[in-house]
């Protein structure tokens, strides 16, 4: 995670991605798709935005 890197909420990652929550958790599942983190003390999801901009730009490896 990059210094200051912002954490996205689900539809700012669809705005990013233009990909639907079915499509994104299937590629999720099968490691093609950065994994969202949770929030301490919630069950809220946030993506960061450095992963989700290196996977657009096609250089994210999954972990």
């Amino acid at each position: 995670m990059e210094k200051h890197d912002r954490l996205l909420t689900w539809p700012q990652v669809e705005a990013l991605v233009a990909m639907g929550r079915k499509a994104a958790w299937e590629r999720w599942t099968s490691g093609l798709f950065p994994r969202p983190m949770k929030l301490p003390n919630s069950n809220r999801n946030r993506w960061r935005e450095s992963e989700i901009q290196a996977w657009i730009a096609g250089n994210w490896e999954a972990c």
